[in-house]
């Protein structure tokens, strides 16, 4: 029962209060949190897609970039690797989570987008701009050219 219908249900028969509403779809959104935390989504491969591996795994000796589909993820978007010692131990310690995850593998993708991006190192043109002194702006006077 989603949370819209258990307030239309409860609100009709005015039996609970608002705090007892509350805790129950609260209740309901956990149970619903640790269904989507127990096992991968079929059919999904997000996780195998979208972040870095800096680690070996076998087929790319020195990981893979970002957005690049691992070697090891099949047609069917399962890991040929799962449960195989070879397989980089970030891996193993990325699980799936409610917030990661969400409804369908493309927010799966966009989440991990955002963290990779978020996580990502700092390249040296972009610290460089980082700690660049600020230079005074030009004024559209300036940048007219003379008459």
């Amino acid at each position: 029962m989603t949370h819209a219908a258990v307030m239309q249900g409860v609100s009709a028969q005015g039996a609970l209060t608002q705090e007892a509403l509350t805790q129950e779809a609260l209740t309901h959104d956990a149970l619903t949190h640790d269904a989507l935390t127990l096992s991968c989504r079929p059919g999904c491969g997000a996780c195998c897609t979208a972040p870095s591996i800096s680690s070996a795994i076998p087929g790319m000796p020195d990981g893979k970039p970002a957005g690049v589909p691992c070697i090891q993820l099949m047609p069917d978007l399962r890991c040929a690797i799962f449960g195989d010692p070879r397989r980089p131990a970030v891996c193993g310690g990325l699980q799936p989570s409610a917030e990661m995850c969400g409804p369908d593998r493309g927010h799966a993708i966009r989440w991990l987008t955002e963290l990779e991006a978020a996580t990502a190192p700092a390249t040296a043109s972009a610290t460089a701009l980082a700690t660049a002194p600020a230079t005074t702006p030009v004024t559209a006077r300036a940048a007219l050219p003379a008459r």
